[in-house]
């Protein structure tokens, strides 16, 4: 009993300590050069305390608490008044400054497309960290989706339903069609084998590709189409009646049995026999199957209270458990699915992703170690990338003590 009651003194004392260096850091910037470092060394400090104290009373398991995470993240935006005004956590890889950005995709990992209210699409290669805007002949209207052929060719749709294909290594951008009818709302670009999907107007569309050019639209059997979600298994098709599904080089989609469909779905992910899907009232619900073929079935009880208005990207990283939301109300959740759902429920484990000033639009994760690279594009007109485990922002903090000679 007395190791017990040690175990969570030690574990109630490290959260005091982060919610007192939580609190002096939200007063306001720090007096000296002195101060601040100080303070990164305390955050050091109380993360060691943290980590070796929640695997103390959680049998090796390290509990995500939210203002940790929010005092790391500050402790590295003081890094980086030291750092050439490099932000270690949040890394900003273009800004448009005058236009929003809508969609994001990437190819391989390495070269990452954003597309918005601008007629040129956003271009960031990961191997030299350098972004740019291509030129795009033929378009002056806005873009609101894009995908990748390989990765030197893309395709785009525009506001007016407008397809073009750019070869990147010539610089050329060529027209291959058009929708058969305004474009007032795009659900997303998707290439499938030799053919184009893209939903409009909740309809969705097959554009067959022939060379610089794409055969008539074809329309396919999903009703009142929303979104998409593409993985290396094939696509899924978020719609009004439930979620379809087409396995990699197909078209032929057929409805994904489900129970306890979560109402008014506005977003969602689906890799192998998970599911989640996200809402216009800002919950979350996860689902599982047994097997491809099975009925998905809630993995909780109750919905994810994860944002006040809609979400609109799902992403889950099954190498940490973690769950990605994004929402119109200008944050960006993550959640430890290893958790119950009533404690990621209950606030004390909801991390937010700090620094949005807009509503975003969507996001990516890009696979790595220990943990994945996220990506994010929002009205603001950025493109940005954030580190988003706790382990590696202290791995930045002690480097930095380490080669200032604070340490």
């Amino acid at each position: 009993m007395r190791k017990i009651a040690s175990r969570n003194a030690d574990f109630e004392s490290a959260g005091k300590q982060i919610l007192s260096l939580y609190n002096k850091a939200k007063t306001g910037r720090f007096e000296s050069a002195s101060k601040r470092i100080e303070f990164i060394r305390e955050v050091s400090e109380v993360y060691v305390a943290y980590d070796s104290s929640s695997r103390n009373k959680f049998d090796g398991k390290v509990m995500p608490d939210r203002y940790l995470f929010d005092i790391l993240s500050i402790a590295n935006l003081q890094i980086k008044e030291d750092l050439n005004g490099k932000n270690t956590v949040r890394q900003v890889l273009a800004d448009i400054k005058v236009a929003g950005l809508r969609d994001i995709a990437i190819f391989r990992r390495d070269r990452i497309v954003a597309v918005g209210d601008q007629p040129a699409p956003v271009i960031f290669d990961r191997v030299d960290g350098k972004s740019r805007v291509v030129k795009m002949q033929g378009n002056d209207a806005r873009l609101r989706a894009a995908a990748f052929i390989d990765r030197d060719s893309l395709v785009f749709i525009n506001v007016r339903g407008e397809l073009f294909l750019t070869d990147l290594k010539k610089d050329k951008t060529t027209l291959l069609g058009r929708s058969p009818q305004p474009a007032n709302v795009i659900g997303g670009l998707v290439v499938a084998g030799p053919e184009l999907l893209t939903i409009i107007d909740g309809r969705l569309f097959a554009f067959a590709r022939r060379g610089a050019s794409v055969g008539p639209a074809r329309l396919l059997d999903v009703k009142q189409a929303g979104s998409f979600y593409e993985s290396s298994e094939g696509v899924s098709v978020l719609a009004a009646q439930g979620v379809y599904f087409a396995p990699a080089g197909s078209t032929i989609f057929r409805p994904l049995s489900i129970n306890g469909l979560l109402s008014k779905a506005s977003a969602l992910y689906m890799q192998g026999d998970r599911l989640f899907l996200g809402n216009e009232a800002g919950q979350i619900m996860a689902y599982r199957r047994s097997g491809p073929g099975q009925p998905f079935t809630p993995d909780w009880n109750d919905n994810l209270p994860a944002h006040r208005t809609k979400v609109t990207a799902i992403r889950f990283d099954p190498q940490t458990e973690r769950l990605f939301t994004a929402s119109l109300d200008r944050t960006a959740g993550i959640y430890d699915l290893t958790l119950p759902v009533r404690d990621l429920a209950s606030g004390d484990y909801q991390v937010k992703l700090q620094g949005f000033k807009k509503w975003i639009w969507d996001f990516e994760l890009v696979p790595g170690k220990p943990s994945s690279t996220l990506y994010s594009v929002d009205e603001q007109g950025e493109l940005t990338a954030w580190i988003t485990m706790v382990s590696e922002m202290h791995a930045q903090i002690e480097q930095f003590l380490k080669t200032t000679g604070n340490r």
